[in-house]
């Protein structure tokens, strides 16, 4: 075994990485010949592969440190762009451009070999009849095309061989269909975040928010019949396992001129108040036989450009949608009727809701948190409240039993309703659920109903309410939450006060005094109604949002609960 002087290098590489170099000690033994390394399938730099007779030793400087030569970095290897393929979603045929070029400066290379080994569906549209000679400084352009057909999974590689090294470009992606079956209205979409709640025994709480982003479910309803009723179950007999693309039926918009083929750019009539998001996927959709998918590239307030060109052409007034990649429920009911008519709800589960809409920009503020003070939907005649305490029951079951609480009070609870009628509201709300996070931050909320009864004018230098006596001085205390009112005039105006203190005057009437002067003059006539404001919270992790339409028609509901902090 040969040995080597000091200072001199010895490189390595793998995978088609820089390569490593060692400063070899002196004396010691060398693991390769220069001969030998040259012919060895591990040794390279960018990609490529060292050939005969390149060399593994550069110029050292006195303390044997490497001194790279940038001919060392390019010269005398097969080099390939991309190195390696990551094909994504593949909802629609993708192209990809590949090189290989040989930057040998005096020899000729031959490239004599082509193994797939990603399975069907990936193909080079113009490869070369094999064996090839690669003259010095020349290569290929390759063209490749990742089919929709072909397995779920693309997990493989592409095997490039040379008569000097085997060039191996890693492929991967993930295989899935369209869903492009229109459902009835309503679409219910769910919003699930996940909190964890730590309870005191006061009854104050802390909360942490567990998830980045919330779970997205939309659960739609399949009327249908005749032959798209056929497709339907046999689209859905096979993908029920695999992912789906799921159009988002209620954020669509329309094409305001015709696209034809080869286009990349459209123009649409508008993008705002959509979840569309660069590098992800939308529809251009007319039935559920004619449509496209592409891979959205960037995009402004009336245009949408996308990673590819149009392969078909559409109308103007077309449909154009996000879509978002799902799995459907295990468990998919139908109901048949009469005439060959199915009725099908099925739940898709959304895995690429990886986004934070997070803003209250758009709702006002009380004490630096969300005052949501927009008018409350009632369901039928209904605005639901509760009363909710901890109650601990002692008792032998024998004789007489006791019930005591760690609360000093009873938390209401309530619920509060959007019913939204534009785009723009809806995705106010929506930017609301994602900065609340389910249960994790609190906001305050007015009871939207007439809790106590102004018996005395309000003066614009006075803090003093004069109220009917419902007891507020002895039961309620100016305690959390029921400390905080909000007094609307008939003009529409309204305060919000916080009570300091509660004195009974006599037994039809009690005074609060709050914080602030009211800075207003005016009669018991010109008060609307007095309302508390609470702090509450979300009283639940999952929101149900019921699209009816694609204006923005919807009705979203929360339940909430009043927190101490």
């Amino acid at each position: 075994m040969p040995t080597n002087r000091a200072g001199s290098i010895l490189s390595l590489s793998q995978d088609g990485v820089y390569p490593t170099y060692w400063t070899v000690a002196k004396d010691a033994p060398l693991q390769w010949s220069i001969e030998q390394a040259g012919k060895c399938p591990s040794l390279g730099i960018l990609g490529g592969v060292r050939g005969n007779g390149s060399p593994v030793a550069l110029p050292t400087d006195f303390d044997g440190n490497l001194i790279p030569g940038p001919g060392d970095d390019f010269f005398e290897h097969i080099i390939y762009i991309p190195t390696s393929i990551a094909a994504g979603v593949v909802l629609t045929t993708k192209t990809y451009y590949i090189e290989l070029y040989s930057s040998y400066r005096r020899e000729t290379r031959v490239f004599q070999s082509y193994l797939n080994t990603a399975g069907a569906g990936i193909v080079i549209t113009n490869l070369p009849a094999l064996p090839s000679s690669t003259p010095p400084q020349s290569g290929y352009n390759l063209i490749l095309q990742v089919l929709t057909s072909g397995p779920p999974t693309i997990l493989g590689e592409l095997d490039f061989g040379f008569d000097t090294v085997m060039v191996v470009l890693p492929i991967t992606g993930q295989r899935t269909i369209l869903f492009p079956y229109e459902p009835e209205t309503p679409i219910i979409e769910h919003l699930s975040f996940l909190t964890d709640v730590r309870l005191r025994r006061d009854g104050t709480e802390q909360r942490s928010s567990l998830r980045a982003f919330p779970r997205q479910m939309f659960e739609a309803n399949y009327l249908l019949d005749g032959v798209e009723r056929q497709a339907f179950q046999a689209n859905i007999f096979d993908g029920q396992n695999n992912p789906l693309g799921m159009p988002v039926w209620f954020e669509s918009t329309v094409a305001t001129a015709a696209i034809t083929t080869g286009d990349f750019t459209i123009a649409v009539e508008s993008t705002a108040y959509t979840d569309l998001r660069s590098g992800s996927l939308m529809v251009a959709y007319t039935d559920y036989q004619t449509f496209e998918v592409l891979s959205v590239d960037s995009y402004d307030a009336t245009h949408v450009t996308f990673t590819s060109a149009f392969l078909g052409s559409f109308p103007a007034g077309t449909r154009i949608m996000p879509v978002r990649m799902a799995y459907a429920d295990a468990s998919i009911k139908a109901g048949k009727r009469l005439r060959a008519v199915e009725n099908w709800n099925v739940l898709f589960s959304i895995y690429d809701n990886t986004v934070d809409l997070s803003s209250t920009a758009a709702f006002s503020s009380f004490n630096t948190k969300v005052l949501l003070d927009d008018p409350n939907m009632v369901a039928g005649d209904t605005l639901q409240e509760s009363l909710e305490n901890l109650l601990r029951n002692i008792d032998n079951e024998t004789g007489t039993f006791q019930i005591t609480s760690d609360w000093t009070a009873a938390r209401p609870g309530a619920v509060k309703r959007f019913s939204t009628r534009t785009r723009q509201h809806l995705w106010e709300v929506r930017q609301l659920l994602h900065a609340l996070r389910g249960r994790a931050i609190s906001f305050y909320l007015p009871t939207f109903f007439p809790d106590l009864t102004v018996t005395q004018n309000i003066s614009t230098s006075s803090a003093v309410l004069t109220i009917t006596n419902i007891g507020y001085t002895k039961y309620i205390r100016n305690r959390q939450p029921l400390n905080v009112v909000r007094i609307t005039f008939t003009d529409g105006t309204s305060i919000i006060r916080t009570v300091l203190s509660s004195a009974e005057i006599s037994a039809i009437e009690e005074q609060l005094t709050m914080t602030a002067t009211f800075g207003v003059n005016k009669s018991v006539a010109q008060v609307s109604r007095v309302d508390f404001i609470t702090k509450v919270r979300m009283d639940s992790d999952e929101v149900t949002i019921h699209h009816l339409s694609a204006l923005g028609d919807a009705v979203v509901e929360i339940p909430v609960k009043t927190v101490l902090e």
